[in-house]
């Protein structure tokens, strides 16, 4: 969360004698992060208040106007395209040398004189949106008309608006009383105490040691009465979901005047990112960036009411919605509601979608004479699941999400009852409601001065604990009135009970207000904590494989631990059996992966436009559910291959980091993949086994044609699988000799023709086990019309060779003829002459 803080509000609060760089400074290193400062003066530069003197048609361009714009001083020509441009007109005017956004678009543009259509223009006449008033009404239509500053030249409409003396030439920063600096100050979520001018308020008075003086507003009580002395208006409040709205405060002032608010109260507005719409709702939003207290004004003569001898009785009730139940909110869109989510409510129909959004029915509008003022504590999961439901988010379920205190709820109400009287005038109609469910809940930690020196490495005086908290609004006593005795009991303020609950908490205040760059620099001394033998060979073959990997062309990825329903269905498996989490953040991810292929699969997918050649892996957990157990996590290596010849790369790769892992070639071998009923998307005609001593330890597999489909793909890919921590027990460091052989090999080429039912493995297994036989590589997979439909031509490097002997040709060619004779006799296989 970002807070757009004003400097000079700020001072309000505080007394603060150092420059914004400094307060920046120092908050960020022991409290709130302030990332940026933004100087209104120096983005404002070379901008002026300008009169428009005189306007005419431009005379070589239809939709431009030719403008005598008077700039203090002197009168300057200024082309421009706005039509609402007319003489006596007080503008915002850019002069050569300011920088503005042109039509708020963009990066900010450097102005200079120029030629526009022939004729010469001096400076600029600027939307608000052009000059960073993107909130100013109608912020993107037109010039921005500042007439209204001109009837306020002999005196301010309000004593905090300074425009007496306003004139054409002066600085426009100056007339609109925005010499200002806003700091960009970043709230961590934990803590919705400080996103308010208030709440970093109490911080910069800790950090700075400054008086900090808040806002005290009386407790408000009716100044309307009847001749008996009785309220106008009778106002109830019927909290009927006592678990979701904690409390709830509510009064009512009539007799006000809507109309648009001060200057001071728009600005402030303005800077902090939010557009006024009138006085009333203002306020609100005025008191939300002041306390951090949402507030919410409802027309009262739109409420359900009756009128009880003279008295007009308002029941405000706060339930959940009811089946079929919805709502037009303020933003002009109807809004389903469910069974779950909270509502205010009068007799009839629901008002707001509590601490979400109001209704547009009972707004707060220029007609309106009464309003009721509602100031509440809602549940923050109930608010998190409304607005994510209804994709609804606003500045107040923001901070409602967070968890506000109940305590923040007469403050915010008392101060807006205060301003409206000011602002808007009125009286107040009703006795003021505050209807409770639960008590505060006050915060207490027994504080010992041996945790603070365990957590922090250092010994700090009583006197300093004491100073620390204190600045903090946490009261401190000591457990005991012995001198030696050093443990405290802490209360925390009503504003930080959400957040300091435990004794580290308090050591964390401390240590922050201490400062962290002060605490002593020391490398951690003792025994290294010590491994397990099996997850150190784990971790080097992890880091070993990788290299090798990475080394051969291939990319790691990382991909999530979740994955979608949809994307387990695609691998044909039920995502009845795997494991769905609770609250997933999405869709997409609200299984556990019960394979990592699915992953690279999507990442092919989406990546096999732009590559023709794709080469991925990811060395990862798959989750596999037990009954009455945790899930078993497996750590398996998968791949991905995208090429000409997909099968043989794959399956390369393997033999690759298996002999990287000091697994001799004797000992792998790759037979033909059997039936998997756990595996649907794989084409066992194309796909083997991965066999390490006749146990199988993965595969590399072939995608049946439906889940290419299921996946997008455009062509084969080809994916190994290996079961990596059984693999890594028989890895080795440690290589073997094997001497050089002494008589040479005999080499020789051969091509058979099979049935395409007929796989490679089996052809291989046939091959290999043959007398004589020391090696077999596949170097050519043919089909075509030459061969027939139904067949395919297998073409082999066979080598011969003898530990004992040179061969002669007699010799190897009986093995070969056996050979032959037992794969046409197996597959029904023909030699192919080359």
């Amino acid at each position: 969360m970002n807070l757009l803080v004003s400097y000079n509000w700020l001072k309000e609060f505080v007394a603060i004698k150092q420059s914004p760089e400094k307060v920046a400074e120092l908050l960020s290193l022991h409290a709130l992060s302030a990332e940026r400062l933004y100087h209104i003066a120096k983005q404002m530069d070379k901008m002026v208040i300008g009169k428009v003197v005189k306007t005419e048609k431009h005379p070589n361009a239809d939709k431009l106007s030719l403008n005598q714009v008077d700039v203090g001083g002197k009168t300057v020509q200024i082309v421009c395209g706005a039509p609402n441009v007319h003489a006596g007109m007080l503008v915002a005017v850019a002069l050569p040398g300011a920088r503005v956004r042109w039509h708020g678009e963009g990066d900010l543009v450097t102005l200079s004189a120029t030629k526009i259509r022939g004729i010469e223009s001096f400076g600029m006449m600027c939307a608000a949106n052009e000059i960073g008033l993107e909130k100013y009404p109608d912020a993107a239509k037109g010039i921005i008309d500042l007439s209204w500053l001109q009837y306020t030249e002999n005196g301010s409409l309000d004593s905090r608006d300074p425009f007496s003396g306003v004139r054409p030439g002066m600085s426009l920063v100056k007339a609109l009383d925005m010499d200002d600096v806003l700091m960009d100050v970043e709230v961590t979520s934990n803590r919705p105490d400080a996103m308010s001018i208030v709440g970093v308020a109490r911080e910069v008075a800790a950090v700075l040691n400054a008086k900090l003086s808040l806002p005290t507003s009386p407790q408000p009580s009716p100044t309307r009465r009847g001749s008996k002395g009785e309220v106008p208006i009778s106002l109830s409040v019927d909290i009927r979901a006592k678990k979701l709205c904690t409390r709830f405060a509510a009064i009512a002032i009539d007799g006000v005047k809507v109309g648009p608010s001060p200057w001071w109260i728009q600005k402030r507005l303005f800077m902090a990112g939010l557009r006024p719409i009138n006085n009333i709702v203002d306020i609100t939003n005025y008191v939300m960036l002041e306390q951090g207290k949402p507030l919410h004004a409802f027309d009262a003569d739109k409420i359900t009411e009756s009128l009880n001898h003279g008295i007009t009785e308002s029941h405000i009730i706060v339930r959940t919605a009811q089946k079929g139940e919805s709502l037009k909110a303020l933003d002009g869109r109807i809004y389903p509601l469910t069974e779950s989510m909270l509502v205010v409510a009068d007799a009839q129909r629901s008002l707001a979608i509590a601490g979400v959004m109001g209704g547009e029915a009972t707004g707060v509008t220029e007609k309106t004479k009464t309003i009721i003022f509602e100031s509440a504590v809602f549940d923050p999961v109930s608010i998190r699941h409304t607005a994510r439901a209804l994709n609804l988010h606003s500045e107040a379920s923001n901070l409602f999400e967070k968890g506000l205190s109940d305590e923040s709820v007469l403050p915010a109400l008392a101060r807006a009852v205060e301003l409206t009287l000011e602002i808007a005038g009125g009286q107040v109609a009703s006795k003021l409601v505050d209807t409770r469910t639960q008590k505060h809940r006050i915060t207490r930690i027994i504080l010992k001065s041996k945790t603070i020196e365990r957590m922090l490495g250092i010994t700090l005086s009583v006197k300093d604990v004491v100073r620390y908290l204190t600045a903090l609004g946490f009261n401190i006593e000591a457990t005991s009135k012995k001198q030696r005795a050093r443990s405290w009991r802490v209360t925390a303020p009503w504003w930080r009970h959400h957040d300091v609950t435990i004794e580290a908490d308090l050591v964390e205040e401390i240590a922050r207000f201490y400062g962290y760059h002060h605490l002593p620099s020391k490398l951690p001394d003792g025994p290294l904590a010590t491994q397990d033998a099996t997850d150190k060979k784990i971790f080097f073959w992890e880091r070993r494989v990788k290299e090798l990997l990475r080394g051969a062309g291939y990319t790691e990825t990382m991909s999530y631990s979740f994955t979608s329903e949809a994307a387990i269905q695609k691998l044909g498996l039920d995502p009845a059996q795997s494991i769905r989490i609770v609250n997933p953040l999405t869709d997409d991810h609200a299984y556990l992966r019960p394979r990592p292929i699915a992953a690279l699969l999507e990442i092919v997918s989406a990546n096999q436009n732009d590559r023709d050649h794709i080469h991925i892996f990811e060395l990862a957990r798959m989750f596999r559910p037990r009954v009455g157990k945790l899930p078993d996590e497996p750590l398996r290596l998968a791949g991905a291959v995208v090429s000409a010849d997909v099968f043989r790369e794959a399956k390369g790769t393997v033999e690759l980091f298996l002999h990287g892992m000091g697994i001799a070639s004797q000992r792998i071998s790759f037979p033909e993949y059997m039936e998997d009923e756990f595996a649907p998307w794989v084409d066992t005609r194309r796909s083997v086994r991965i066999m390490i001593d006749n146990e199988k330890f993965g595969s590399v597999i072939m995608l049946t044609e439906k889940a290419r489909k299921n996946f997008d793909l455009k062509q084969d890919v080809a994916l190994f699988r290996i079961r990596f921590e059984e693999l890594t027990a028989l890895a080795t460091t440690t290589h073997g000799y094997t001497p050089l052989p002494k008589y040479p090999p005999v080499l020789r080429d051969l091509a058979f023709i099979v049935p395409k039912t007929v796989t490679y493995a089996a052809i291989d297994a046939v091959l290999r086990k043959q007398a004589l036989v020391t090696s077999v590589e596949l170097f050519d997979l043919y089909e075509g019309e030459k061969i027939g439909a139904d067949k395919k031509s297998l073409a082999f490097h066979v080598t011969y060779q003898s530990p004992e002997r040179t061969l002669t040709i007699a010799e190897v060619d009986v093995v070969q003829e056996a050979m032959i004779k037992e794969l046409e006799k197996k597959f029904g296989a023909q030699l192919r002459d080359f």
